[in-house]
């Protein structure tokens, strides 16, 4: 640990040097002033060139032909404004100067990188850890070391999800809406303030608005896996000066990227794969079942999940559209001004249900006492033979090959997403401005999920859950003074989900069915309040503070039926619980800004997430009891600078986070069946790191972005105590046997160590000896790379602590990408071809281990090789 405070003490000295190598040039310097990416909710007029409408819309109607407008023909290169693309101030404030660890991106870059929805921010924002074990909804996000691993439909993350300003609480539409983009920010480190106690950070995601102007844009995109996707918007005026609406749209098909040999017909029988499943590089033991039924068994589709669906090939598909309605309103005052946004939408997606890799593990063997220990070791190879383990059902995927199964269950995904929001603006005075923010978001999803990955009904999901959210906030900010700003506000939240989950378990002579039903209320208020002060003419204090009164109550209902003798859990669980939880965040920082150029920052921040219940009671022995809220304190030091008159920016920041009481996702198993979700608090953690970015522009049409974060972070205290139901090989009793694991020191789930992530871009004219201009070419050079990340807190030895090392792991990995585009000279019509993954890397988004339930881990891939090509026409 000494260690790593001496790079942090370099990394400050660093820091420092650069401030003093700035304040030496000249106080008056025309260097270009760092501006922060204004979003929707920040109606600061900025210092000059576009103006903003009082929604803190970008105007474009004040915008000549070819300045940096992306839609008005421009197409212009991202990086042109370099600013735009650094640390910044914090998004969404009454202030915009001050340095903070935020990081933007603008529409272009995001459509140069091929960012379809907020996972994939993950390969190009350094310190920003995204998976995914669903098809199209549920991601679980972490910032800096800092997130929950919970997939369950309830669960509450500790990054907060900000789509045109309004909170997106349900997991289940956080991927949808990324289309027609204005900007995204992504806000490392906990926030209070206006940004709902996010413990870990937020991520805010802006829409273009619609501007007095005509303009419109449609691009097409044809790739590899058969993709057809397409994208547009209209923007129109209505009322000429008083009324502006813009329509945009875009969906995606794509044929799954995964090959599933047992594809092309329907299941016949319970636990039987397709005659035509064939398995040229797996094996099935004799421990298999080879089809049929058990005796006495009725083939009843109600407890065989997904009999009647088709079996496809190939799998892990996209099927989603989406869309949105924006009306912007100018309405008339005799003083001040007032406009309001209504924006309505919407998307569905129609493809079929991520499918995982298995890889099978079973107990070494040895002396059979030491067997029935909780933590016995488990491998994927029996040391004596050689031969590989299989799961409970007899089956082993041993080619190797992360994109082909055998899959008897092809699975969907359905999800149904609609949502409003109204956003007003009513400006009082000069010095009084009045905001109001009002929310309503619904979704329904079904996924039918083949969780054994294997061609045998081993573990078959249901998951089903609607939910429907509605959110108001109003603020006041106020311009006391030159030097003295404020804003405060107070946030209501209600939410109303219901959920009906269905696990088939056939690791037994015949299969269960185990039926979890709840209802889950959740009523939320927040006052909270900021302020800047300008104590001197370059030293500036800011801070902010949010109290949270939230009330939850969870109505749950869970059982198990087999098909021979019907109910199976007498006693049923049937459970209510209510809990209320009140906290206080808080920030308070110190900027100095040294010159105009530069500036330095020291920032204090008291995070705070409340607790919630446990969404994955399935058992009458699982409680839902809440987790403890947990807090964090975190402390940091950064700065910016700007040298070469402005051809060169560079940011960074180091910071320390004393963390307590952080809320755990974890998969208990008892070793008789399905394996038991829970919450649990580990009492402490620390982290430590660091984060320096570089944005610059060497010569004309030339850009070049490097960012690079480093983390170390520990468990300092965090013990669980776990049973496993064990049978004794000698006499064939059966037990319990509780067991402490001790995480204490282990590193952090989705926090590696390093991560970095760049681009370089020329813009090549294409003139010729004649002058004649037929355009511009764009190349472009993209990658990201990343440490070694962990899926549980075994360090990648699994939640037992006793499988081989780097099971759970993702090894470190690199991505490449480029592309080249082709631009007409007016800025109208683009051509762009494009390669992501050009290494065709293999790399886990996320690992489950349920050795002790059915011999097996689950993993999730990301995306393999694509490539493509994409036109687009912008007037």
């Amino acid at each position: 640990m000494r260690s790593l405070l001496n790079v942090g003490l370099i990394f400050g000295v660093i820091v420092f040097s650069l401030v003093s190598v700035s304040a030496w040039s000249e106080e008056d310097s025309d260097y270009p002033k760092l501006v922060a990416p204004e979003s929707i909710d920040d109606p600061i007029q900025p210092e000059d060139g576009v103006g903003f409408d009082s929604v803190g819309v970008p105007d474009l109607s004040e915008v000549e032909p070819g300045e940096d407008d992306f839609y008005e023909g421009g197409s212009e290169d991202a990086y042109n404004d370099v600013e735009s693309i650094t640390i910044t101030g914090k998004a969404g404030k009454v202030w915009d100067d001050v340095p903070d660890s935020t990081i933007g991106f603008t529409a272009l870059e995001l459509d140069q990188e091929r960012v379809a929805d907020i996972s994939d921010l993950s390969n190009i924002a350094p310190n920003l850890q995204i998976s995914q074990a669903f098809a199209a909804s549920n991601p679980v996000l972490f910032i800096r070391g800092v997130g929950l691993d919970d997939f369950n439909a309830n669960s509450s993350s500790a990054v907060a999800i900000y789509q045109d300003g309004v909170y997106m609480n349900s997991p289940a539409g956080q991927l949808f809406q990324f289309f027609d983009v204005a900007n995204v920010e992504v806000l490392r480190g906990p926030q209070a303030g206006r940004y709902r106690n996010a413990s870990a950070g937020a991520i805010l995601v802006e829409s273009q608005a619609p501007t007095p102007d005509f303009n419109t844009y449609a691009s097409f995109t044809y790739g590899n896996y058969n993709r057809v996707e397409g994208e547009g918007a209209l923007n129109v005026p209505i009322i000429e000066d008083r009324l502006w609406a813009r329509f945009s749209g875009k969906f995606t098909f794509r044929d799954g990227w995964t090959k599933n040999r047992c594809g092309g017909a329907f299941r016949t029988a319970w636990n039987a794969p397709d005659p035509q499943c064939v398995y040229p590089k797996s094996v099935v033991t004799s421990a298999g079942r080879p089809g049929g039924s058990p005796s006495g068994y009725v083939n009843n589709p109600n407890f065989s999940l997904g009999a009647n669906e088709p079996i496809y090939d190939p799998v892990n598909n996209a099927r989603n559209w989406a869309g949105r309605a924006q009306f912007l309103l100018d309405v008339p005052l005799e003083s001040g001004t007032m406009d309001w946004l209504l924006n309505v939408h919407g998307g569905q997606n129609l493809g079929l249900a991520a499918q995982f890799q298995q890889r099978a593990f079973n107990r070494l063997p040895g002396d059979p006492a030491s067997a029935l220990g909780p933590s016995a070791p488990y491998a994927q190879y029996n040391p004596r033979t050689g031969d590989p383990y299989t799961d409970r059902s007899g089956y082993v995927d041993t080619d190797g090959d992360p994109f082909a199964g055998d899959y008897n269950n092809g699975g969907y995904e359905r999800l149904d997403l609609i949502g409003a929001n109204l956003r007003g603006f009513w400006s009082v005075a000069d010095d009084l401005e009045i905001v109001s923010l009002t929310g309503y978001e619904w979704h329904d999803r079904n996924t039918l999920e083949n969780t054994d990955a294997n061609p045998f009904d081993l573990l078959v999901t249901l998951y089903t859950d609607n939910a429907w959210q509605f959110s108001e906030e109003l603020r006041v900010d106020s311009y006391w003074t030159d030097t003295l700003e404020s804003s405060f506000g107070g946030f209501f939240f209600m939410e109303k989900l219901n959920v009906s989950n269905q696990f088939e378990d056939a690791s037994g002579a015949s299969p269960n069915i185990l039926i979890q039903t709840y209802s889950q209320d959740t009523l939320s208020f927040s006052f909270f309040g900021e302020f800047s002060w300008n104590l001197l003419e370059r030293l500036t204090f800011e801070g902010d503070i949010r109290y949270t009164h939230e009330f939850k109550e969870m109505d749950n209902f869970s059982t198990a039926i087999n098909p021979f003798v019907g109910l199976t859990d007498a006693a049923y669980n049937v459970a209510n619980e209510t809990i209320v939880f009140s906290g206080l965040s808080g920030m308070a920082s110190l900027t100095w800004d040294v010159t105009d150029e530069s500036s330095v920052y020291l920032k204090y921040t008291r995070g705070w997430k409340p607790g919630h219940f446990n969404g994955g009671a399935v058992y009458s022995k699982v409680l839902i009891e809440p987790v403890r809220p947990e807090r964090l304190n975190s402390y940091e030091i950064g700065g910016r600078i700007s040298l070469l008159d402005g051809m060169l920016n560079v940011n960074g920041a180091v910071f320390y986070y004393d963390y307590q009481d952080l809320q755990i996702f974890a998969l208990e198993q008892d070793g008789n069946a399905y394996p038991l979700p829970q919450l649990i608090n580990a009492q402490g953690a620390t982290i430590f790191g660091a984060e320096l970015g570089f944005n610059a522009e060497p010569i004309d049409g030339l850009t070049i972005r490097y960012d690079v974060a480093f983390l170390e972070t520990e468990y300092s205290e965090f013990t669980n105590t776990i049973n496993r139901f064990i049978r004794d090989p000698n006499s064939g009793q059966t037990t319990f046997v509780d067991a402490t694991l001790d995480y204490t020191g282990n590193r952090m789930i989705g926090s590696p160590a390093f991560s970095m992530s760049g681009a370089i871009q020329y813009t090549l004219p294409l003139i010729l000896s004649e002058g004649r201009d037929w355009g511009e070419l764009v190349p472009r050079f993209s990658f990201s790379w990343k440490d070694s990340v962990y899926f549980d807190p075994g360090e990648g030895t699994g939640p037992r602590l006793n499988l081989p090392a780097g099971t759970t792991e993702n090894a470190p990995y690199a991505l490449l990408n480029a592309s080249l585009a082709w631009r007409s000279p007016n800025g109208i019509f683009e051509v762009t071809g494009w390669v992501r993954n050009i290494e065709n890397r293999y790399y886990k988004v996320q690992s489950f281990d349920i050795t002790e339930s059915f011999n097996f881990v689950l993993d999730a891939y990301g995306a393999p090789r694509t490539f493509g090509f994409t036109v687009g026409a912008y007037f």
